[in-house]
């Protein structure tokens, strides 16, 4: 399982926002089972925009657990968008 963690990103740049490298990553693993960690509140609302917006396309909440400032998700990521 491939990990994504969205703490690491510059908030100053909008080209790293959470919904950039989602999508970036998403074309780099091709699709399967992906792990998610972001910082609650503004990068997890992303998160969650993001996943709602990919639901018609196939992308599946597989679980989503929040804990100390920190929302951990997995995703299953279609072959394809």
């Amino acid at each position: 399982m491939e990990t994504l963690d969205l703490r690491e990103a510059d908030a100053k740049c909008g080209a790293d926002s959470p919904s950039a490298r989602l999508m970036k990553k998403w074309v780099e693993v091709g699709g399967g089972v992906l792990s998610i960690i972001a910082v609650e509140g503004v990068q997890s609302d992303a998160v969650d925009m993001w996943i709602e917006a990919f639901k018609p396309s196939g992308l599946k909440l597989i679980s989503k657990d929040k804990g100390e400032g920190v929302v951990k998700y997995v995703v299953e990521l279609p072959e394809r968008i």
